[in-house]
């Protein structure tokens, strides 16, 4: 699980990626104004499950890029 937080011009805002089964899952959180640590801190402990367990989405596959080298002819 990784949570990235950014300016989007606008807002704040919080990525959830969560990697689940396989599949990948992604949830964005709104914090508005910029969130000071103790709010972050407050997100992960108290919210951050809830905006999870909200989800109705299955996720999406992961495939495993894999690279292919030739060799000159």
């Amino acid at each position: 699980m990784s949570l990235t937080i950014y300016h989007d011009g606008q807002f704040w805002v919080g990525i959830i990626e969560v990697v689940e089964g396989g599949k990948l899952k992604a949830f964005r959180y709104v914090f508005g104004t910029e969130p000071k640590d103790t709010e972050i801190l407050d997100f992960i402990y108290d919210r951050l499950l809830e905006v999870i367990n909200q989800s109705v989405h299955a996720g999406m596959a992961l495939t495993i890029a894999t690279t292919l080298e030739l060799s000159p002819t």
